[in-house]
């Protein structure tokens, strides 16, 4: 029978093995032939006939499974899910455990999984694929199908244990933990020293948000501090808007509106122009001069009142409302009618 189909001759070779007994070695050769003749769905049968023998030897029984899910596979059954899950834990540590594990969360995503598999399948590849460059991205994809924010968390959590992840890793991770105290744990655990590379400067800005959003506000500082202190800062714009805000938490108003004035003398979209100027102008209200914060107001608003979007209609309404507030205290009546004349726009 062996002769028979290594020449091709499956049909004499199915003959043979029809009249000898069945053993597991018999019937794999018996599905192999079937495989060969592209019958996977009766393959799979007899494949599956071997997997319920005992005490196969270990060899025997990891080609067998190989073999039914590639055909499980091909004939798209519903048993694929059940024969790579059991493959993962028999064989976790084998070179092909990893691209099974991505198969069974192709299939998740492709039906109505629950959180409990999406932890099983990530916290498989946490304990199985140290090393990995899939790690991240699998437990990532896994993390984000997951519904319940603390079962996330306790996921995520479990990457603790990680000796070291690289500045693009944590990136990728900060933007998916989520809450801050797992967020601020990470980064603690993590900490990495500053060099002017694009992840690197990411990292920090990353971090000065979080510091920001956890009200540590000095901290925040010093972070955005670092990346406008390099001769190509990184994301300009987006680090002077974030230092302005922690100057002004800071109640630190002379620092804030200096930088708001540095920002101004750069390239901007008139929104991105009107946001700033509107920092300025509540900056001069906040210090209690009332006209600086009117002058500031005004240079920020069209002539004909109108915004271009919703986005510009907000802040518009803002600067207008400011100029309202403060003409009141210094009894401005022009500009408050101005003012009150172009929020009907709004």
């Amino acid at each position: 029978a062996q002769c028979h189909y290594q020449s091709i001759n499956y049909g004499e070779c199915t003959n043979l093995l029809g009249m000898i007994p069945e053993t597991p070695e018999r019937l794999l050769l018996l599905a192999q032939v079937k495989v060969k003749k592209e019958d996977f769905q009766s393959a799979l049968v007899i494949l599956n006939k071997i997997l319920a023998y005992k005490n196969l030897p270990d060899q025997q029984h990891r080609d067998t499974l190989k073999l039914s899910i590639s055909c499980a596979m091909k004939v798209n059954s519903h048993m694929v899910e059940k024969l790579i899950y059991l493959y993962l834990v028999k064989y976790p540590n084998t070179p092909e455990s990893a691209e099974y594990a991505k198969n069974l969360l192709r299939i998740y995503d492709e039906g109505k999984t629950g959180d409990a598999k999406y932890y099983k399948l990530a916290e498989w590849f946490i304990i199985n694929t140290k090393g990995n460059i899939d790690v991240i991205p699998m437990v990532l994809s896994c993390a984000e199908k997951i519904v319940n924010i603390s079962t996330k968390e306790k996921l995520l959590r479990c990457l603790l244990d990680t000796p070291d992840f690289s500045a693009a890793e944590l990136n990728a991770l900060l933007k998916h933990i989520p809450t801050l105290k797992l967020k601020q744990e990470f980064l603690n655990r993590y900490q990495k020293t500053f060099v002017n590379t694009p992840e690197l400067c990411e990292l920090y800005y990353l971090s000065a948000e979080i510091a920001m959003e956890l009200d540590n506000y000095a901290d925040a500082l010093r972070l955005v501090e670092i990346l406008l202190q390099q001769p190509e800062v990184f994301r300009y714009k987006e680090c002077k808007m974030l230092k302005i805000r922690a100057h002004t938490m800071l109640r630190q108003e002379e620092e804030g509106r200096r930088n708001c004035q540095e920002l101004l003398l750069s390239q901007l979209t008139n929104q991105e122009k009107r946001q700033i100027v509107l920092e300025l102008a509540s900056s001069w209200e906040r210090s209690g001069d009332n006209r600086k914060a009117i002058a500031t107001a005004w240079t920020a608003v069209p002539l004909d009142g109108k915004s271009q979007n919703s986005d510009d209609a907000i802040v518009l309404s803002k600067l207008l409302q400011l100029i309202v507030r403060n003409a009141q205290i210094i009894d401005s009546q022009i500009d408050i009618d101005d003012a009150k004349e172009l929020l009907e726009y709004f």
